[in-house]
Formats: C-alpha cells, structure tokens, sequence
C-alpha cells in the first residue's frame, strides 16, 4: 500500500478505559474518514466501535515529526458509519464531561450516541455545526410557589422564543406527565429513555435539521444534536434523580448549564429553594421565602404535657376533622420501614450488617423467614437477616426497637383511631418497600387520589409525584431526621424538603424534636436570605463549593491492611506532588469509610480552590488531571 493513500487516525475506542491510561489510541486507514464518523479498530482482542477524531496522512504526519519513524499500529476495521454520528457542539461536551469528572473518554462519547446507531433502518444525517465561542447565557431563577400551577411561570418565557427550540429539563418520568398535560396547546415532544427507538429517531432528526421544537424530557435530552436552542429551563434543580449513576456519573443541571453556553441559549433555574452554589451563581442572597400555611410543632413540649404519641396533639385533631370531612391527608415520615434501628438496652451497641459497617434497619417481614414478624434488611447491601433475642456484641442485653419508621407510624395510628372507636380510613403506603416500579407507585398514588378521607403515609417517595397531587393536610412527623445525616449539605437539603412539603398542600404540620435546629428554625423565621448568607460564609471559611471543587477518592479491598497501605502510599505521592507543584490543593486522609459489601474502605479528600477565570479554571483542571494520574484504576473518583 501506497504511503500517501494511508492515514493515521486518532480514535475514541467507545469503551471504558480506566484513567490514567491512555483515553485517544492511534490506528492507520487506507482511506481519509470524516472526523465523528463512527468506525470498528481492534482493542485488547476484540473489535469495538470507535469515533474518529483526527485524521492525518501518513506523509504529513513524517513531516511534521521532521523523521523517518518506524510504527506499529493496527489497522481500522469496518465503517459504521462514513458520515458523522455527532456533532462539534456534542463533541465539545463529552470532553467537557471526561474533564470535570474525570471520567474515561469512551463512556463520556458514548453518552451522546443512541441505542441504534449503526442499524440501517436508523440512517443518521446530522449537521455537523460549526466551532462555537462559550458564551455566558442569561440566567434567572424562578421559584415553585404552588405546584398545581407552577407550569404558569414558564409559559410566557417559552413563547418569547419562536423559531427556536426550547428544552424543559425534568429530573423524573412522573414529572412528565403534569407538564404534558399543561402544555398541549404548544404540542411539546416527549422524550425518556423508556421511549422506542423510533420515536427518539424522528425526534433526533427533528432537532438535527433545526426544526423548532419544545422538548419536555429527561436528562437524556441534553445529548440531543441541538440546533437553534434558544431555552433551557431546569425544574426542580435539587432532585437528586438528575444525578448519573451510571459512568459518566454527572450531575444534569451542570451539563445543561454547559449545553446553555454553548448555544447561548436563556438558561431558567427553578426550585423550591436555590441550591447555595445557585445562590452564589445568581447572587440570590437576599431571595425572600414567601409566608406559607404551616405550622410547627415542639414535640418536646408534648412530652411535657404527657403525651408519648409521635402524633402531637394539634395533628391528632387535625386527622380526626380529616376523617369526618372525608379529607386527604398525608403523613411524611423520613425514614423506612418499622424502626431505624435495634439497640441494646445495656451495652448500647447497635446491630449492624455482618457484610458492612451499617446500621440494619427493623423492617416487617416480607423476605420470607419463618416465625419472624420483623426482620433486619441493610439499605446498602440488601442483606436480610432475623431478630436475635439478645444483643450479639454482650450476649445479655434485651434488644429493643428504636425511632419511628413509616411502619410503625401507621401501626400506631391505627391503635389510636381504634382506641377513640373511629373507623379507620383506607391507609396507604408509599415508599421504595411499597412501590418499587413505577407501575406500582402510580397505582397507590391513583387510589389517593380517586377516593375520599384516604391517608397516604410516605417517604422521601412522594417527591416524585410532587406535581400530581394536592392534599388538605400534610403532616412531618420526626422532621429533624431529615437533616440527620453525615453530610455538609445537609442542612439545605433538610430545608429544600420541608419547603417542596409545604408547597403540596393547602396546610402542613411540622413536628420537631429540635425547634432549634437550622432548617426547622429558618422556616419559623422566613428567614431564608439570612440561611443563605450564613452557608456561603461557613463555606467559605471552610473551602467547600461553591468556593471549591471536592474530589473524593476511595479504595476498597477484603484487606483492611492492605487497603490502608495502598491508601497510604497514594496519600503520599498526591501531597508530594501538590507539594512540588505549589499547587492549592488541600489533601485530606486517608480516613476509614465504612465497610460495604464485605470490602473495607480508604477515602482521601481533595479541595480544590476555584479559579477566578475560564482560562485559569482550564489551567486548574489540566493540573487536577495530571495530580489524579497518581490515583491508580482501582481507585474510584467522584466530585462533590
């Protein structure tokens, strides 16, 4: 073969390659691709489809190394497609993703190419656009006052950008279904990753030739070939179902502040309560709450006043009213099933998972095991085990069931109702136990919703048919709970849960073990821009977003020792080079995690200072890159 008819080509090989190794590969061809043409090349034995980046003659190529080169590379296989399979714009965002999450290339490309690719019922014609300048979009965020009629905020920005498309960014399938049916009139297309291949076709193809089109979809919309963008709006900015789980694991709402710039299309944030770094981002520091009917409820003082129930005496009038005026009420409780946990009453030692270092929560039993009411299930491992009649640790002590979980909740209110010869109303659960398909969810919400004096108790679950149903009364029993966790945004999360509550309802009772609290406080207090303020100022004196970027690194072995040492010695080489490069970096461990699924667990913690420009941001991430070489493929790494 003639030199000058062979070229070499940069390629993409669309699968999981672990950082550090490389992430582009070369190969020859005897013919000159289009570059995001899709191809198959040869990789550890196997033939994969890979994306072409570059392609330079072999002749060039000499030239430019100024010598005589002698290589062996691989030559490419078929051609998927000749033409390309993505655009610039596309491009453009996987490596944006590869960078901010440190993720392998291949996955990242992979993202934005759908499920038929390649078939040739399914003959892809895209526009391959033009290099674009990031622009920074107008932003505004809108906050959810009432969900019955939240879909209003949005109609008269859509309808000031004709001739272009606009993007409704939703974070769950069940989110869909109220937009939908708002907006009819404006003929939106749907788009989720349940729909067939055919429908995401014509939709791509729609979108592709510049069609103006409004999108209500899911996050899988943001790898659409989008052309003329004019609108992106973001609903419910906080759910956490717009994080990936899967690689790239990203977060959406960022990936569509990206796809905004790109586009410089209007970007619309909107939520409950703004996100702190959304906050920072708009400068929403004086963002006023608007008065709400709710009221809050000192358990303590209950106590007090001899009353032991988890239901304070303000709610317990409040359902018996719902159930003579045939009323739908709803009652949250924060945590799963019976009880969150088991303690012994003399060592105090808490039963936890043999396979992991987590607390086993008391459930009723539906796993099967015999002669057993009640049994312990771990939420991180599923592990299902039976109530012990003494304590495993000093093999003495009585066990005793601790806390409320949705279970007990409805057990105890069915007691109380009969102890005051009330009829009890249909009682409904709704919970991951309960539902754990979508199917099963929309029956139990169908069945709240179609019959009169029901009460629906509920978890976390119900965030997801937040537009879908409006009850008379909603009640939060143990709301302190919501901001029980080891995590620095806990209080915001606690605060964004309470109010997204209040907004589902005409009234809502908060009960509290500790008034006192940050999030039970500032609802009181309507006080959300001094919350605000005082969150961005620990923050900054404490280096965490929106002031820097955390990475946190994690290794797990069957090994305790060995995992320390492998944690050890890359603790080291990071904080020598950090060191060396004068970089301002903070290193933080190794620190024991906990132990999950029979694995024990090293973690180190990198904050990283923001940069105060693009460039230097840039700058920032190619010097995190280079540090994060350190960290072997063993290693898993995930941002914030």
């Amino acid at each position: 073969m003639n030199e000058a008819e062979q070229y070499l080509l940069e390629v993409v090989p669309l699968v999981t390659i672990p950082r550090p190794e490389a992430q582009i590969l070369s190969y020859y061809c005897d013919h000159d691709p289009d570059i995001n043409s899709l191809i198959t090349v040869p990789f550890r034995n196997r033939s994969i489809p890979g994306l072409v980046l570059a392609s330079t003659p072999v002749a060039q190529a000499k030239r430019m190394l100024k010598k005589d080169f002698s290589f062996s590379l691989k030559h490419t296989g078929k051609v998927i497609s000749p033409t390309p399979v993505i655009t610039l714009a596309q491009q453009n965002l996987a490596f944006w993703l590869a960078s901010k999450y440190h993720a392998p290339l291949g996955p990242c490309f992979k993202n934005f190419l759908p499920n038929f690719i390649g078939k040739k019922k399914y003959p892809i014609n895209l526009l391959p656009g033009t290099e674009t300048k990031l622009t920074e979009p107008k932003k505004t965020f809108i906050p959810l006052t009432d969900t019955a009629s939240h879909y209003k905020n949005y109609l008269s920005i859509i309808k000031k950008h004709p001739g272009q498309s606009v993007l409704l960014l939703v974070p769950e399938t069940t989110h869909l279904d109220y937009f939908a049916q708002s907006y009819t009139t404006l003929k939106p297309e749907i788009l989720h990753s349940g729909l067939n291949n055919q429908k995401i076709y014509d939709l791509q193809q729609k979108i592709s030739a510049g069609q103006p089109t409004f999108v209500i979809a899911t996050r899988l919309a943001l790898t659409l070939p989008w052309q003329k963008l004019g609108l992106i709006i973001v609903d419910s900015e906080s759910n956490p179902a717009y994080y990936s789980d899967t690689t790239p694991k990203y977060f959406a709402p960022d990936l569509a502040r990206q796809l905004a710039k790109l586009h410089s299309a209007e970007l619309i944030i909107s939520d409950t309560l703004p996100r702190v770094e959304t906050a920072y981002e708009l400068d929403l520091s004086n963002w006023k709450l608007e008065n709400g009917n709710w009221k809050i409820v000192d358990m303590v003082s209950e106590i007090k006043d001899a009353n032991y129930s988890p239901f304070s005496t303000e709610l317990k009038e409040q359902i018996q009213t719902s159930i003579a005026e045939k009323k739908k009420l709803v009652i949250f409780v924060p945590r799963k099933g019976y009880a969150p946990y088991l303690l012994c009453k003399k060592c105090g030692e808490t039963v936890r998972c043999k396979n992991c270092d987590h607390t086993l929560v008391v459930h009723r039993n539906e796993s099967g095991i015999k002669n057993q009411e009640l049994n312990l299930i771990c939420h991180h491992c599923e592990n299902t085990e039976p109530i012990t009649a003494v304590c495993p640790k000093c093999k003495g002590g009585i066990l005793e069931y601790k806390g409320l979980g949705i279970q007990k909740a409805m057990e105890k209110l069915k007691v109380w109702l009969d102890r005051q010869n009330i009829t009890a109303p249909p009682m409904l659960e709704l919970s991951n136990d309960s539902a754990t398909t979508r199917a099963e969810a929309d029956k139990i919400i169908n069945e709240f919703r179609a019959n009169p004096s029901t009460i629906l108790f509920t978890t976390q679950k119900i965030f997801s048919y937040l537009y879908l149903i409006k009850p008379d009364l909603i009640a939060i029993l143990n709301a302190d709970l919501l901001a029980n966790f080891a995590n620095w945004r806990a209080d915001e999360e606690a605060l964004h849960d309470l109010l997204t509550l209040t907004k589902m309802s005409e009234q809502t009772i908060i009960q509290s073990y500790h008034v006192d609290s940050t999030p039970i406080k500032t609802l009181a207090e309507g006080g959300v821009d001094q919350f605000i303020k005082n969150e961005l100022a620990n923050r900054q004196s404490l280096n965490y977003p929106p002031f820097c970027e955390i990475i946190k690194l994690v290794y797990r072995h069957r090994d305790p020792r060995k995992a320390l040492q492998e944690a050890r010695i890359v603790a080291e080489k990071i904080k020598n080079e950090v060191a060396k490069q004068k970089l301002t970096i903070s290193v933080l461990g190794p620190v024991t995690g906990l132990r999950e699924k029979g694995l024990f667990t090293q973690e180190i913690i990198l904050k990283i200072k923001n940069a105060a420009s693009a460039e230097a941001t840039a700058g920032q991430r190619k010097e995190r890159s280079n540090l994060l070489r350190l960290v072997g493929s063993q290693w898993r790494v995930s941002l914030d």
